[in-house]
């Protein structure tokens, strides 16, 4: 067992990090060459700095374009897969294939060549922001609005890609890039079309599929890539609709501990609609294109991205609520309806806040346009501490949102207290914050429906995540812990904060298992 320098604890065989002091072990883990291409130049003009990701297919580097002093990502295809017979051909018809699509939502393939010793790489756009993946965690669930701008960005994506015979085969949250540029909020950038199958029209499909190149994450793929069926672009469209399925309420359709049970699900149950995961209701006409997508069959499915893309945009959806990953695309808003519970609803002058409210409270709506002269800095401060304990880490937010329309502290409290899901919260919280008779929340109050985490679970959390990011490790336990639902939920958040798939099913199994963690 590698012993810490710092602190003398010995850690788990291959940690980089100490779990007991965060100090760095080594470099490398123990049982793996250094790596060898930062510092290298390919091609004369491509200076690999740093990897920045791990995929199946090999690393992803962050190089500097020499002549232009610009970056560039570099993927460099693992040594191992270059014995694969025409594995060579192949990638560079793929390649050069993938490198004709131009469209501002896919990711640019601008050079690819094989060096000396025959190692494959392919040269792509950098891209900055968060991926999908961490959006979706931070955020979710996501306005409506949000939902579609982004969603209509990848079918668009997709469209492209089926028109010239590519498919994706991965289209997961973690190969959606979404940027925040000055004209365009939530720009969105599809990735790793590179590994995608490429189809010859009229013949059989030529793909990059073996020797650890299957394509493909359980949780989003098709019940007919699943059973190694035929696939066709309305494979990408099952994707599509379990991302935007996870967009809209933060989870997956399905939970299954195996491939063999995901496809069993898949085939033999529907998935729960999305309004019935979140606090307030989907609007219709998007639910119901998101569970056509999900169909188990590919006919009933929509039959092209173009065609999905422009149902999505049709979509009537709600605007965005206070506490939804906030909406930064263009807004897409309701037609004015009978109000339904669940649902905002129109007055004149005023809009009532959505959710539900305590028997006898009266309604209480933010007034559009009516900033608030009566609530100081210091009293906002003391609500969003106060409501901090039921909302999390959105309290913040909610509070400033509230505070720039309300007139009183009382209605302020109101509309907070109007996103708190539990009843017994709410009463505890309008007890609790008032501006007239203040009191202290009833500790037994809090207990009956906050998750109660056990500490030893999260010190194994902190342990095995601090293997695959250090240090910070304590900072996210604590973060996520705030927010998620159960162990499992838990487990799924900090596995995205680890950037490569396979340091994130280290993570599960690691967390699965306590005695792995030292």
């Amino acid at each position: 067992m590698p012993v810490c320098e710092k602190c003398g604890h010995e850690s788990v065989l291959g940690a980089v990090f100490c779990v007991f002091c965060g100090a760095n072990i080594a470099a490398t883990p123990p049982d793996s060459a250094p790596d060898p291409w930062p510092g290298q130049t390919l091609k004369g003009m491509y200076l690999i700095q740093q990897r920045i990701a791990d995929g199946g297919m090999g690393q992803v580097y962050k190089a500097l374009h020499i002549a232009l002093d610009a970056p560039f990502a570099v993927k460099i295809v693992k040594r191992g897969l270059l014995s694969e017979p025409g594995v060579v051909a192949r990638f560079q018809r793929e390649a050069r294939a993938v490198s004709k699509l131009r469209h501002p939502n896919v990711i640019a393939v601008t050079d690819f060549g094989q060096t000396e010793d025959g190692t494959l790489f392919m040269v792509m756009e950098y891209v900055t922001g968060r991926s999908l993946a961490r959006v979706i965690a931070e955020e979710a669930p996501l306005a409506e609005s949000r939902v579609v701008h982004i969603g209509a960005q990848i079918l668009s994506a997709c469209a492209e890609a089926h028109a010239n015979q590519i498919l994706h085969r991965d289209l997961k949250p973690e190969n959606v890039m979404v940027e925040s540029r000055r004209d365009a909020p939530d720009s969105v950038k599809v990735l790793d079309f590179g590994i995608a199958k490429l189809q010859v029209v009229g013949g059989p499909a030529s793909t990059l599929t073996r020797a650890g190149l299957v394509c493909g994450t359980p949780g989003y793929m098709s019940p007919e890539q699943l059973t190694g069926g035929e696939l066709d672009g309305r494979t990408d469209l099952y994707a599509a609709g379990v991302v935007l399925y996870e967009m809209l309420t933060g989870r997956l359709p399905f939970d299954a501990a195996t491939p063999v049970h995901l496809a069993q699900r898949l085939m033999t149950e529907a998935p729960p609609p999305p309004s019935s995961r979140r606090q307030h209701p989907v609007s219709p006409e998007l639910e119901h294109l998101v569970m056509r997508a999900l169909a188990p069959r590919p006919e009933d499915r929509p039959q092209s991205a173009a065609e999905m893309r422009e149902e999505l945009l049709r979509c009537p959806v709600e605007p965005a609520r206070p506490g939804e990953g906030g909406e930064v695309g263009p807004t897409v808003v309701m037609p004015r309806r009978p109000h339904s519970v669940g649902h905002a609803r129109e007055t004149p002058g005023r809009v009532v806040a959505p959710g539900p409210t305590p028997p006898g409270t009266p309604a209480v709506g933010m007034r559009a346009n009516t900033p608030s002269t009566t609530i100081v800095p210091e009293a906002l401060k003391t609500i969003e501490q106060r409501a901090l304990p039921f909302l999390g880490p959105v309290a913040p937010f909610l509070v400033k949102k509230a505070g720039a329309t309300a007139a009183s502290i009382e209605e302020l409290c109101e509309i907070v207290s109007s996103f708190i899901p539990s009843e017994v919260d709410r009463t505890a919280f309008l007890h609790g914050v008032g501006a007239r008779s203040p009191v202290a929340v009833p500790p037994d109050v809090r207990t009956a429906t906050k998750v109660s985490w056990d500490p030893a679970l999260l010190d194994r959390a902190r342990r095995a995540l601090a293997l695959h990011i250090g240090p910070v490790a304590r900072i996210v336990v604590q973060r996520v812990s705030a927010t998620a639902r159960d162990p499992e939920h838990l487990c799924e958040l900090l596995a995205r904060e680890i950037p490569d798939e396979t340091g994130r099913a280290a993570f599960r199994r690691a967390l699965a298992s306590p005695e792995s963690t030292g």
